[in-house]
């Protein structure tokens, strides 16, 4: 067909028009091995029915490259991203509000400044991912594995973390007012500046943690009453129920007498 174009007189030749651009073909290789890296193995470890309405399913796919990570500040709203392989992604500043990442591999994914706000990542395995300032306000990470995660200065206001493994995991200055850490691993995590307002640390693992300067009040719930005791001694008072650890306790110290 471009031999008979080609072989027609100038004067009869039809300009292809400017208002209908033709895909480009890295557009279009976007957007089928998007869909392959959600659904179909290898890229995905289980395959994934395409749910939460076609516009978040689309975006998903079009934004998703399994060979190039998906670009920092993609919009992966409501995305639907269950057990996908997202290691070493770079997803600084990325819109994953409501995402469904249940199950999904991000280890060594850098996430700084993403928001993840009300995202389900349960039993997600964060191993040293980066969440640098990432907003996680009331997400779901029951059992998600966050072992040696930067999570410095994140925003995890009333999330639920209820059997996370947070072990060696960096959370100083990270906002967990509300949290629910119930049964959570906290060994040897550093929490020095973080907000424990109001948590619900009920049967954590708080062996070796660092908690220095993390702010606590009457509402926290502590892993037990021996355990309230120890920080309380080790506590300032700033305001009516509200108080900070001091500086120098830079370690929970278990009594001898608390029950654990």
């Amino acid at each position: 067909m471009s031999q008979q174009l080609l072989s027609l007189p100038a004067q009869q030749r039809r300009p292809l028009s400017r208002r209908a651009p033709l895909m480009r073909a890295d557009s279009f290789g976007r957007q089928v091995l998007g869909y392959l890296a959600r659904t179909e193995p290898p890229f995905a470890r289980q395959p994934a029915p395409v749910t939460g309405g076609f516009r978040a399913a689309l975006r998903a796919a079009l934004a998703f490259q399994p060979f190039a990570h998906p670009v920092r500040g993609t919009n992966l709203n409501s995305a639907r991203l269950r057990n996908a392989d997202l290691t070493s992604a770079d997803l600084r500043n990325a819109d994953l509000t409501r995402a469904d990442l249940r199950g999904a591999n991000l280890r060594h994914a850098v996430l700084t400044g993403a928001n993840l706000s009300a995202a389900d990542l349960q039993g997600a395995v964060l191993v040293d991912a980066i969440l640098y300032l990432a907003t996680l306000y009331s997400a779901r990470l029951r059992a998600t594995v966050l072992t040696g995660a930067d999570l410095r200065d994140t925003n995890l206001r009333n999330a639920v973390l209820i059997d996370a493994a947070l072990t060696e995991a960096l959370l100083t200055g990270a906002n967990l007012s509300g949290a629910i850490l119930t049964g959570a691993d906290l060994t040897g995590a550093d929490l020095r500046s973080a907000v424990l307002s109001g948590a619900d640390l009920r049967a954590a693992d708080l062996n070796g943690t660092l908690l220095g300067r993390a702010r606590w009040s009457h509402t926290t719930r502590w892993p037990s009453a021996g355990y309230e005791e120890a920080i309380r001694r080790q506590s300032v008072e700033l305001s009516p129920g509200e108080f900070e650890i001091g500086a120098d306790e830079s370690r929970t110290r278990v009594p001898e007498s608390a029950p654990i």
